[in-house]
């Protein structure tokens, strides 16, 4: 068995002592570089002093660094400082160098973390990852599919990062609320701003999201906020808080009229009542019947005739150009099946595949504004083949193994809250794998920070089974009775 450890941190050797003067002086400095900085480059200013203040805390705290990319995932778009530089790309790579710098000054076992404690799943995401990288051979651009491979390597090391950050029972409650947080901040923004693409046709987008990607962001959040909103030790109002969080994100996956959120929510709900566990399944399809009442009253009084017409018709416009992307997908595919045409070249070589037998109806997808098919499974299948596919789906059935065992191991230990949080993270990555057949986000740090939470709640299962029950650390827990293990915070 584990034992209980600390979460990595970084020590740093602070200098000996140094003239009060000089620090003043070395502030006034800095301060003044900022200000000349300002009046040129704004964001990079920001961005310096941004820094300043979080730097040694994401460097100090992997769990903090965690929350804060989570968070700033879901506001890409809008923390540019410049040069195609953002805040999450910022905070992402502070926290690949305070992972490295604590599994560099940590014990051994900390550095094998992650072959050690998952060696199949770390094993499939090595060898999709080389796979990748050797498809830089064959692609018929190199340099495309070379820095596709770095986005895929920098979402794979999410994985030895969230489980060395992500330790404490009282982390998964931060990663559930800053989910949530972030998800309603993105809808937020959304209403404010109004739809910024007319050929939205008034659905709901934001914070640089588009309809579709809010829509199957929404669907997990409505599950993790049902999730906390169930914790039966929280008091009554934050568990109200919750469930108004999972109202307000339904009313926001309706606004984006995303039909593979609607599909992802759909296969959610078919799934609830055999994961939720037993004592809860009546409770569960109590819910479902609520929510398929609400949802179609939402769509029969509410929702504009447009919303309905796209529900209706899912096929009109030629499935807003999916059938299009999906055709030309598997004409590549039966050209290139074992290997692909390259990670990231699907966009550059779909357009060869265009004049083929069969009909197409929008090649403006294809030939104006390329874009990858809207199935993430598909677009592994064209770009890397047969292999890559088999070695992508792995990855998945190997996080999704995970959490169930995580589940089974708090479940064994009547740790009821943690086997309930682990049952709604399960659930929330069934429709949200379920959204992707629908969802071009192969490369969404949500998708692949959400898989990568099962191996760390099975991690820290394995290092509490010899420990006593503790509670999530929400705001308050209320008194319970004596004969009842009461969690700490």
């Amino acid at each position: 068995m584990e034992t209980s450890a600390p979460a990595p941190t970084i020590r740093f050797l602070l200098p000996p002592r140094v003239p009060q003067r000089l620090w003043q002086a070395g502030i006034v400095a800095i301060a003044v570089l900022l200000g000349t900085a300002a009046a040129f480059r704004p964001g990079l200013a920001v961005a310096a002093v941004v820094a300043a203040a979080f730097v040694p805390l994401v460097l100090t705290k992997l769990n903090v660094g965690l929350c804060m990319l989570l968070y700033l995932s879901f506001m890409e778009s809008l923390s540019g400082v410049g040069g195609g530089l953002s805040l999450t790309k910022l905070v992402g790579v502070l926290l690949v160098v305070g992972w490295l710098a604590a599994a560099a000054t940590g014990p051994a076992s900390e550095r094998r973390a992650m072959l050690a404690r998952e060696p199949l799943l770390g094993g499939a995401v090595v060898l999709f990852a080389l796979w990748a990288a050797a498809s830089v051979v064959w692609a018929d651009q190199p340099s495309t599919a070379a820095s596709a491979v770095l986005r895929f390597a920098l979402n794979f090391a999410l994985f030895p990062i969230v489980l060395a950050g992500i330790r404490e029972r009282r982390h998964v409650v931060w990663v559930f609320v800053v989910f949530v947080a972030g998800s309603l901040s993105a809808m937020t923004l959304g209403i404010i701003q109004g739809t910024s693409d007319p050929a939205a046709g008034g659905r709901l987008t934001g914070a640089g999201l588009d309809a579709n990607d809010l829509g199957e962001l929404l669907v997990v959040a409505i599950i993790l906020a049902l999730s906390l909103a169930a914790n039966r030790r929280w008091l009554a109002m934050w568990r109200l808080v919750a469930a108004c969080a999972a109202a307000t994100a339904a009313v926001g996956l309706f606004m984006t009229v995303s039909r593979g959120g609607l599909v992802g929510l759909s296969a959610a709900a078919l799934v609830a009542p055999f994961a939720v566990g037993r004592g809860r399944r009546a409770a569960a399809v109590v819910l479902i019947v609520v929510a398929l009442v609400g949802t179609v009253g939402w769509f029969a009084t509410i929702a504009p005739a447009h919303a309905v017409e796209r529900i209706e018709n899912p096929k009109a416009a030629g499935g807003s150009g999916r059938l299009d992307l999906w055709t030309v997908g598997w004409r590549i595919v039966n050209a290139h099946p074992i290997n692909g045409v390259g990670a990231g070249n699907f966009r550059l070589v779909s357009v060869q595949y265009l004049l083929r037998p069969g009909r197409t109806d929008r090649d403006v997808y294809i030939v104006t504004k390329p874009k990858v098919p809207h199935n993430i499974y598909l677009n592994v299948l064209a770009e890397l083949g047969i292999v890559g596919l088999a070695l992508f789906a792995a990855i998945l059935a190997l996080s999704l193994r995970s959490t169930l065992r995580a589940v089974r191991a708090f479940a064994s230990r009547g740790d009821t809250t943690m086997e309930l949080l682990t049952r709604g993270l399960f659930i929330a990555l069934v429709g949200l794998l379920v959204c992707e057949f629908f969802s071009p986000a192969l490369y969404s740090k949500q998708l692949w920070f959400l898989l990568a939470l099962g191996p760390a709640f099975l991690a820290i299962a394995r290092r509490g089974a010899r420990e006593p029950v503790r509670g999530t650390p929400s705001p308050r827990v209320r008194e319970l009775p004596a004969k009842t293990v009461v969690e700490r915070h």
